[in-house]
């Protein structure tokens, strides 16, 4: 991807020497978009990354349906064409809450993490299990080397050994179908109960229902061009999103936009099921719609999951590589 590793490893914080500004931009300014809530933006020692939120349906459409989405920009001075974003100025980035990163090692991790998604786009499980994977390793090393900074080289090097994908944790989790269903169904009871968005909560409720009704399988069968939409909406979201840096960690906040694409295969099979939408392409573009709308806006809502997901010990790898083993069987591929 443009710009991936503009940082390091003479950018870095922890590098000697002067440090240039790599400036990460979601082209609101090249969809034209107005400035304000389109997009929002998280300011690191060394990047600026931004994250569009379009006002409709068919401006995240258009965003989605763009082939590149990135534009990485090296500034010499302070003065960051921002467009009017809201900014969120973030001054320590934690793995897990009682684990600080180094930039270095966040910024390799975060590219790593869009390189998931972008180099396994037909199959969204696969992606997010090895985004995971990266963050387990990336873990256990930093756990190990205590004050010492990782190599980043040696990074690389271990993370490109083979790393074999674990068994579903049956003993801990169930069969993998039914821990999928339960979490897809816990997690959208849990955003209607605490949504500040009353419109988004009724729709979630309204979509519990109509699981209610129907029990059977409700994830969907995607296309090729579907599945593309998906993952770049998953890359548009991993952008300047605070759930990445938050107290809570990035283990958290990876957990959450795995989450988040599993509820809205969910409410795209029961968009389809219950005749609200006809097509597959708009029930999918209907469950993002949502979502950007009750969720990824609510910055109180997004900090309550991200609490829920560490005190109820959803971010466990086990329950990852359960909930990955279902959504791989469960149709929702190309």
């Amino acid at each position: 991807m443009d710009g991936t590793h503009l940082d390091r490893p003479e950018n870095t914080p922890d590098a000697a020497g002067p440090a240039r500004t790599v400036v990460r931009w979601i082209p609101s300014v090249l969809l034209d978009l107005p400035p304000g809530d389109s997009a929002r933006g998280l300011v690191t020692p060394h990047r600026v990354s931004l994250q569009a939120l379009p006002q409709t349906r068919p401006e995240l459409l258009t965003l989605l349906s763009r082939p590149a989405f990135e534009l990485a920009l090296e500034i010499e001075d302070e003065s960051v064409p921002l467009a009017g974003a809201p900014l969120h100025e973030v001054h320590e980035a934690r793995l897990a809450p009682d684990l600080p990163l180094r930039w270095s090692e966040y910024y390799w991790l975060s590219d790593g993490l869009l390189e998931d998604i972008a180099e396994n786009a037909a199959a969204p499980a696969t992606a997010f299990l090895r985004g995971r994977l990266r963050l387990a390793l990336v873990e256990d090393m930093v756990r190990t080397a205590g004050d010492e900074a990782c190599d980043l080289d040696r990074m690389d090097a271990v993370w490109r050994l083979p790393h074999p994908i674990p068994a579903p944790d049956i003993e801990s989790y169930g069969e993998p179908t039914q821990a999928l269903h339960q979490y897809v169904r816990g997690l959208a009871g849990h955003l209607a109960e605490h949504a500040g968005l009353q419109t988004f909560a009724e729709q979630v409720r309204t979509l519990l229902a109509v699981a209610e009704k129907r029990r059977e399988t409700a994830f969907p069968s995607l296309g090729a061009a579907d599945q593309r939409l998906l993952a770049m909406y998953a890359q548009h979201r991993l952008f300047g999103n605070p759930c990445l840096i938050a107290p809570a960690g990035m283990i958290a906040g990876w957990h959450l936009l795995f989450s988040a694409q599993l509820v809205a295969l969910w409410w795209t099979g029961l968009l389809l099921r219950s005749k609200r939408e006809t097509r597959t392409r708009d029930a999918l573009l209907h469950s993002l719609w949502l979502l950007d709308q009750g969720l990824w806006r609510d910055d109180a809502l997004v900090h309550d999951v991200l609490r829920h997901l560490n005190a109820s010990e959803y971010t466990s790898v086990g329950l990852a590589v359960t909930l990955a083993h279902a959504f791989q069987g469960s149709g929702a591929r190309a």
